[in-house]
Formats: structure tokens, C-alpha cells, sequence
């Protein structure tokens, strides 16, 4: 097997130290070698991070500056640039773990089958336990670690994994993934669409449901981890301003969820979903009830409206299956 190349992929708002910290952090501390496309979609046109990278010696470093707005649309831009085998794609209020890079090539060579992995995620109480001792925290994880099928039967997708056999649910995720630190092979990518950039959140889950779908076949690994701080201010999932206007209408975080449900889970889910938003939204004040089933049903609307218009996939054209 030749050695896999890869990118990563950095999405950033209006964070410019927090993003030029983890790409000092990936080029000087872990000294990666590796084609870095940061994506910016500040207010100020992505000056203050340009500043910030030009003092580090990172050569091998691309700022790209998008002026639209939501976080699948900056990784699809950074995505059509690379030109790997792989994508690393990272929040940027992560730090990986020091043997990130070595953990991950590790996997993708003992399951030559996969088309996509979600690495493992971790927080602060975590990261404060890895800079006492980064091996025996990483010891821990030893009988985590995935097992290996070297010879999975070609004529299989992901679907007829999961629903063939018990044993499929090992250390696949087929549904589950995360965003903030995620390695999909770039044909792949392009070939499901990339994230659906009708939506700005939920993104990962969506596309998640779209690799399973389509019959693309995931991993979990938890030894390729990040450190996630969930950095409180600026970031492509900044929480909305609440003008009054916006006080009355559907928030984004609604029509997201609205979305997803109604392109995957139309039906019942659906209907279960709405009603789960509407009253334990509504629990500690009860008054709010009609305004948030309003709020709801705008959502619902939105959401349909979107769909009837079509999934906006990178690619622009519908996903193809793994065995098309």
C-alpha cells in the first residue's frame, strides 16, 4: 500500500488567535509536513489571521478567505483545493494529540476497506490528564482500539455491513460522526457532494447519514484524537444575535433540525421531534408555548422550502453510491 497523503482543513470566524495558535501548534510542536488550507470567513476579510500566519514559518500554509457564511460551505472550498488522498478535517479549537498523524496512517493500514473515520474526542479535564503523562493516557485506550478487518467482502457496502450482521457493529460508526475532527477520503467526499451547504449546523450528522446512505463504510478510532475547548466566542456556529425579529422567527438551529429530519426522517420522527422541541422548550415557561410551536412550524416550512429547491452539494450534482 503506498503511503496516503493528506490535507487538513481548517474552518475559522472571527477567531484569528485561536485559529493561528493550531496552525503554530501543527507546523512547530507537532511538525507536520503537511498541506494546511485554513478557510476564513472573518468580518474583516480575514486580515487579522493573514497578519497572524505571515509571522509563523509554516510554508506549506494556505489562507483562503470565503465570503459567504456556515462552516459545510468552508469546507467544501478548502476540499476543492486540496489535492490528497485524504482529508484531516479539524475545528479550530482543537489541539490532536502528539501521535495523531502516526495513530491514523496505523488504522487506515490495518482497514484498508475504509472510506471514512471519526477520530476520538476529548475535553479539557482530559487534555489537563494527557500534559501530565501523554503515554499512560494513551495507554487507555489500547483495549479501544478497533479490530481489523484486512478482507472485507468487495461486493459489500456499508448498508449490507450494518444490516447484515451483528458483528457489523464492532467499531463502525456507520451513522455517527463528528466534524470537529474527521478524515474522509477526498473522492469520496466529492463523490457524496461534500457537507450540505443548505444547512449550517448538524452538518456532520447529515453527511454521516449521507456516507451510510449511499454505502461508504466508517471507523471509529478512538487513538486518532483531538483535544476539543469549545472556544466561547467568534466560530462558524456563533450563536444567533436575538433581534426581536429573530425572537419571533424560526431560529437557524431549528430549520437545521428540520432539515435533516425532513430529508432522513420524514414521518413519525419528524412529527416526535417537533413535539419534543415545541414542550421542553416551553417547560420553564409555559407562556412561551404558542410562540415556540409557531417557531416550529416556520422551521418546518423553511426546511421543506429548502428541499424542494435541492440538497447544495460541492459537487452540484447528486451523490454517487460507493459501488457506482
Amino acid at each position: 500500500m503506498s503511503a496516503a497523503t493528506y490535507t487538513v482543513i481548517i474552518a475559522t470566524y472571527n477567531r484569528p488567535i485561536v485559529a493561528a495558535q493550531l496552525v503554530q501548534y501543527l507546523c512547530s510542536e507537532l511538525q507536520w509536513q503537511l498541506p494546511i488550507i485554513v478557510v476564513d470567513q472573518s468580518d474583516d476579510g480575514g486580515r487579522a489571521l493573514r497578519q497572524r500566519l505571515e509571522q509563523l514559518s509554516c510554508e506549506h500554509v494556505t489562507l483562503l478567505f470565503d465570503s459567504g457564511r456556515g462552516q459545510s460551505r468552508s469546507i467544501n472550498y478548502g476540499a476543492r483545493e486540496a489535492q490528497s488522498d485524504w482529508l484531516i478535517i479539524l475545528d479550530d479549537d482543537v489541539l490532536p494529540t502528539r501521535d495523531y498523524l502516526t495513530d491514523l496512517t496505523r488504522v487506515l493500514q490495518e482497514n484498508p476497506w475504509v472510506d471514512a473515520l471519526q477520530g476520538g474526542v476529548f475535553y479539557q479535564e482530559e487534555y489537563d490528564q494527557y500534559q501530565v503523562d501523554p503515554q499512560a493516557w494513551a495507554a487507555q485506550f489500547s483495549a479501544e482500539a478497533p479490530r481489523v478487518r484486512r478482507k472485507p467482502a468487495v461486493s459489500r457496502d456499508g448498508v449490507m455491513w450494518f444490516t447484515g450482521s451483528v458483528r457489523a457493529n464492532y467499531a463502525a460508526m456507520a451513522l455517527g460522526v463528528g466534524g470537529c475532527n474527521f478524515v474522509v477520503r477526498r473522492d469520496v467526499f466529492m463523490r457524496l457532494g461534500g457537507f450540505d451547504e443548505n444547512i449550517s449546523s448538524l452538518i456532520d450528522r447529515e453527511i454521516g447519514l449521507r456516507l451510510w446512505w449511499y454505502g461508504y463504510r466508517t471507523l471509529y478510532s478512538p487513538t486518532a484524537c483531538v483535544f476539543h475547548f469549545h472556544h466561547p466566542t467568534g466560530g462558524l456556529r456563533q450563536r444567533e444575535r436575538l433581534t426581536i425579529r429573530r425572537r419571533l422567527g424560526p431560529l437557524t438551529r431549528q430549520i437545521n433540525l428540520a432539515y435533516v429530519y425532513v430529508k432522513w426522517f420524514p414521518g413519525l420522527p419528524l412529527t416526535m421531534m417537533m413535539g419534543h422541541q415545541i414542550v421542553t422548550g416551553s417547560l420553564k415557561r409555559p407562556w412561551l408555548l404558542p410562540l415556540n410551536a409557531f417557531r416550529m412550524w416556520k422551521a418546518l416550512r423553511t426546511a421543506r422550502a429548502l428541499l424542494e429547491q435541492g440538497p447544495r452539494y460541492v459537487t452540484g450534482t447528486d451523490p454517487l453510491s460507493r459501488l457506482e
